[in-house]
């Protein structure tokens, strides 16, 4: 599954499925202990969607866009992305999956599930599943085996569903061979940037800010603030409560073994005599024949060090006498490390060829592949065993600590009990530094995540544990325009140029589509006239950058259709084009291109099919949706 999941992370299904796992890892726990109930959002054919199963899918959703947006994504572009109808929309699309893999008779087999948790690299050590670290992620992440298995089993039958449904898609040769075309032709265009004029303009008369302000109220809008108090658990704090007795070490020595390997080692020294990879015979002869001249003189008895102080054309060896240190294998190319470790100590190599050119290698000492013993190894375990146990430690007063938070919904008074200091932040922002945190967007997260006066459960930042509470919440607020005044009339200055450079672009392409050449406008503007040279849909366009919209329109032109519709707006200003030419994949289409076209539409069409396939079946389901939990 997860191979097939890496091959196709572009498909709808498979951004589903991570979806539904990353709520898992990511959202799990980042709750709170409000005592109001967990109404049902939505049923889906009997199978039930409960608010804190939305809560966790639209969080999700808001932190993926905020990690897009940054501190600029405010409210009122989460309602322009319709974030609550998605999140909702995930979920449902997920129940109508698992009836449909129920109805299909789709089964998960205990082996099956085995098998993929098995293969979960969080779970794993040195690549072999580890029973010790799946338990220990699961209870980080504050769930059980059994509800991470269920959910596991129900993205299996998913993905079951999801195949049965995309072996529809087939693709014929002469289709790939058409979409390889369409994919790899090329235009090339001509243009010019209208940017915007960065001169100084006249300042808005006061009549003009008071509505431009009135306007774009939304823009100024302080950001929401919060504060919060907050307990913390400290791994550090709870070290010295750790015990370790011989037979800790032993046993997570015997039961780690693969951790304590050393790979075999060497201890060499080179004389590079450099040549080009690509360098013609002649040159490649000149070196080789330096090499073997040296190489002769060290089996004669000469010094290597001496030599390689004279001959080496590495500087940064030759002054050590080509002295390289220590090193592993996969730490130098291919054909120098085979013949480096195929030496023993005190032998040297005749010259080798590398794309640097001509080596000489002598090995100095040889370090044997082998397991440190337990002795070796001792320090570095009872550090690891006294890490994770401290925070183990911390992990578990911090539970009890949040236990006592459902008795008295107030963490002064869980404070006061257990005797412990309690922070608070004063008003901050989301991601405003806090004293003691090391990662304030995390912390952040988990505050603007909390309803008035609710307590988080654990959170984790950093190994570090946290029970926070919200103190008191400051929404956002539309500021008296004097306070802002600066930057409205900036603002308004900013877009007046912006126009002024659309209207500019609009009447260039006016006077373009009227009869006008690229060359004489140019002039006449003081624009510089630019080629974009040949680029493919997806490209980036050179001296334009990454715009598809230009792109795309690019590719709907031609020689009796060279203007587009309008200019495009990009980063620097707005430019105007004109076709030029367009060219075809040159040469036969190999079977490697072939096969690589084949599977990309394949791709697509399994995608598209999969999502009719999809929408037919939730028009057919019986949904319903209470939208007043929603509000």
């Amino acid at each position: 599954m997860l191979t097939s999941m890496r091959k196709n992370a572009g498909s709808f299904i498979i951004k589903l499925l991570l979806g539904a796992i990353v709520v898992v890892f990511v959202l799990w726990g980042v709750g709170s202990n409000q005592r109001s109930s967990n109404p049902e959002v939505a049923r889906v054919e009997g199978r039930t969607i409960t608010y804190a199963e939305y809560a966790k899918s639209y969080q999700q959703l808001v932190d993926n866009v905020r990690r897009q947006f940054g501190d600029n994504l405010d409210d009122e572009t989460l309602k322009a992305l319709n974030i609550r109808e998605q999140a909702l929309d995930q979920l449902v699309d997920r129940a109508v999956l698992l009836n449909q893999a129920l109805d299909m008779g789709f089964r998960v087999s205990d082996a099956e599930l085995a098998e993929h948790i098995r293969n979960v690299p969080f779970f794993q050590s040195n690549g072999q599943f580890d029973r010790i670290q799946y338990e220990r992620v699961l209870a980080q992440l504050r769930m059980t085996p059994e509800a991470f298995e269920a959910s596991q089993r129900d993205d299996l039958l998913i993905q079951k569903v999801s195949d049965i449904v995309a072996r529809r898609a087939k693709v014929a040769v002469t289709e790939a061979a058409d979409w390889y075309r369409w994919q790899n032709a090329t235009v090339n265009l001509t243009y010019v940037l209208l940017a915007p004029d960065q001169a100084d303009i006249i300042d808005p008369g006061e009549d003009e800010i008071q509505a431009y302000f009135e306007e774009n109220q939304e823009r100024y809008k302080t950001p929401p603030k919060r504060s919060g108090r907050y307990l913390t658990f400290r791994a550090d704090d709870y070290r010295a409560e750790v015990r370790l007795t011989a037979d800790d070490v032993a046993a997570y020595y015997d039961e780690h073994l693969d951790d304590f390997e050393v790979e075999e080692r060497i201890e060499a020294r080179h004389i590079l005599f450099r040549v080009d990879a690509d360098a013609d015979q002649a040159a490649v002869d000149a070196a080789r024949s330096r090499a073997e001249d040296v190489y002769a003189q060290i089996e004669a008895g000469a010094d290597f060090a001496t030599l390689a102080r004279t001959h080496s054309d590495e500087a940064a060896t030759a002054v050590e006498g080509g002295y390289l240190g220590t090193f592993g294998r996969g730490q130098m190319v291919q054909p120098f490390e085979e013949a480096a470790f195929a030496l023993a100590a005190g032998e040297v190599s005749a010259p080798v060829r590398s794309e640097f050119g001509f080596h000489i290698i002598k090995v100095e000492r040889k370090e044997p592949a082998r397991t440190r013993t337990l002795e070796e190894a001792e320090d570095k375990i009872r550090g690891q065993l006294a890490d994770s146990r401290a925070r183990l430690l911390a992990l578990e007063a911090a539970e009890a600590a949040y236990d006592l938070s459902y008795e008295s919904e107030d963490l002064q008074a869980v404070a006061r009990e257990l005797g412990r200091e309690l922070l608070t932040t004063g008003m901050i922002t989301r991601n405003q530094p806090v004293e003691g945190v090391s990662d304030p967007t995390a912390f952040g997260r988990i505050l603007f995540g909390l309803g008035a006066e609710a307590i988080s459960e654990v959170q984790e930042i950093d190994g570090d544990f946290f029970i926070v509470q919200v103190e008191a919440i400051e929404t956002p607020q539309v500021p008296e325009l004097a306070s802002v005044r600066e930057r409205v009339v900036a603002d308004w200055k900013h877009g007046l140029r912006w126009e002024q450079a659309e209207n500019q672009a609009q009447a260039f392409l006016l006077a373009l589509k009227e009869g006008g050449t690229m060359e004489a406008l140019s002039r006449e503007k003081a624009l510089e006239l630019k080629t974009t040279g040949f680029f493919k849909r997806n490209d980036a366009i050179e001296g334009v950058g990454y715009l598809p919209a230009m792109a795309e329109a690019a590719f709907n032109l031609s020689a009796t259709q060279p203007l587009p519709e309008t200019p495009a707006r990009g980063s620097e200003g707005f430019y105007v084009f004109r076709f030029k030419e367009r060219r075809a994949p040159e040469g036969p289409i190999d079977q490697t291109q072939l096969d690589q076209a084949r599977t990309q539409l394949r791709q697509r069409k399994q995608q598209q099919i999969f999502e009719d396939w999809l929408a037919a079946a939730r028009a057919q389901a019986d949904i319903e949706i209470d939208r007043s939990v929603l509000e």
